[in-house]
């Protein structure tokens, strides 16, 4: 499974931000109608930049050159308006990571862009575990009565608890053999706000810990092997 994935996670990647794209095109006229905050040249520059980002991602798929995905992704900077659970955010760092992905060989660049790709995630995560720790209402278990809208019970205060310890867990990732158990946590939960709250932000972050996933190698080894042109074991 891990080899299908990882030979066709640009591709799903490159579906996903499409959608994304497209999304943005077609909800840019009731977004900017209700806050007033753009002129129609703004608008037009909006619209273009989110159909060549879609037009370079496409190509992409074909024509394994970075440089498309990095267009795509300056285009998403300009094109992008905001989204609820900070899916944006999410949505950048899939586009930023298919810069190094893009390729099909495994050099540095490839090497940099997991490694960035981990940090990214990481500082995220915690964060957000910080925030969930020091907030009652997850600490208390509220939080659950008010997304499953049900009255108060243990397995609500086991639950929140458990979104929150797997916040930490993000630090794993760096270890090898948690990194074939943590992302597939993380994709568990990612799939159930995907389909009860924010499809396109579940999915976006179930790519991300897919690419996690089917990272293969130690940081370390691979770091000192770029450095001393030596081989990986």
């Amino acid at each position: 499974m891990q080899n299908y994935l990882r030979g066709h996670l640009y591709t799903f990647s490159v579906f996903v931000l499409t959608i994304i794209n497209i999304e943005k095109i077609l909800n840019y006229q009731i977004y900017f109608s209700a806050t007033h905050s753009l002129t129609s040249k703004d608008m037009l520059i909006k619209y273009a930049a989110s159909l060549l980002s879609v037009i370079l991602l496409l190509v992409s798929i074909k024509l394994k050159y970075r440089v498309l995905p990095l267009g795509s992704f300056i285009l998403l900077n300009i094109s992008m308006i905001p989204f609820i659970y900070g899916a944006d955010l999410f949505a950048y760092a899939l586009a930023f990571y298919l810069i190094f992905s893009c390729s099909e060989k495994h050099d540095f660049i490839s090497f940099l862009g997991e490694y960035l790709l981990f940090g990214m995630l990481v500082t995220v995560y915690l964060y957000n575990g910080f925030y969930k720790i020091n907030d009652p209402n997850w600490t208390s278990g509220n939080i659950m009565l008010e997304i499953f809208n049900s009255p108060y019970n243990f397995f609500n205060l086991i639950l929140s608890w458990s979104v929150i310890l797997l916040q930490f867990s993000i630090t794993f990732i760096y270890w090898s053999k948690a990194r074939k158990v943590v992302p597939l946590l993380f994709c568990i939960k990612h799939l159930f706000i995907a389909i009860y709250f924010d499809l396109l932000f579940g999915l976006v972050c179930i790519l991300l810990h897919l690419a996690v996933y089917c990272s293969s190698g130690e940081f370390s080894k691979k770091l000192k092997a770029y450095i001393f042109h030596t081989k990986t074991p």
